[in-house]
């Protein structure tokens, strides 16, 4: 493990993205490690250590995001004045609360509750619709979700839209979201996420394998 610098436990899943994204946009170095019960009690990714500060350890990924946009980010991403600030982290909590609990409800519901229980699903994907809906009505009056300034905000939820396709979605039906996307998909830090349909798509063969096996 590196005494120095940032060590970084994570998946390849849109909240493990968030962190690589905005590490690569802050041009910091860091060592990835797979996800460690002692750094995060939830035992669940991302988490992350700093070894330049005390070793201090961090779980949950908005709270990563905030540290790290607060420590290294020199004012970048993370706006200049309160109100673009909190206009941020209001998407950035929104995306917590909101977009990747309903995500995540789709993708179980999809793969892990069998037989699938067709009214429940539709209904969490119809919360889905309504969510990417809100997310289409920031978008067609500015180009990021918080403003014109790209943010924490858009790495926040740039990994769960690029990943619709898994989860029985079309971000095509939302053509200013489309567009979001494909810029986001563009820079270097967005173009991680361009092989995460794969990774999904290997989780879910092997949920469905082990299923298949008892």
């Amino acid at each position: 493990m590196a005494s120095s610098g940032l060590t970084l436990y994570s998946a390849g899943t849109p909240n493990g993205y968030k962190i690589t994204i905005l590490l690569e946009e802050l041009g910091l170095t860091y060592e990835k490690q797979p996800s460690y019960l002692e750094i995060n009690p939830n035992g669940r990714v991302p988490a992350m250590v700093d070894h330049d500060n005390k070793g201090l350890a961090l779980f949950e990924s908005g709270n990563i995001m905030l540290y790290l946009v607060e420590r290294y980010g020199k004012g970048r991403l993370l706006g200049l004045t309160d109100a673009e600030r909190y206009t941020i982290t209001g998407w950035l909590f929104w995306q917590m609360s909101a977009l990747g609990p309903t995500f995540g409800q789709i993708f179980d519901t999809t793969y892990f509750v069998k037989p699938v229980n067709t009214a429940m699903l539709e209904r969490i994907k119809a919360e889905a619709s309504r969510q990417l809906g809100v997310m289409e009505a920031a978008l067609a009056k500015h180009k990021y979700l918080a403003g014109e300034t790209y943010s924490i905000a858009d790495i926040a939820c740039f990994p769960l839209v690029a990943s619709m396709a898994v989860l029985g979605l079309s971000v095509y039906d939302f053509p200013h979201l489309a567009k979001w996307t494909t810029e986001i998909l563009g820079r270097p830090a967005g173009a991680l996420m361009s092989g995460n349909v794969e990774v999904y798509t290997k989780i879910v063969n092997n949920v469905m394998a082990v299923q298949q096996a008892v």
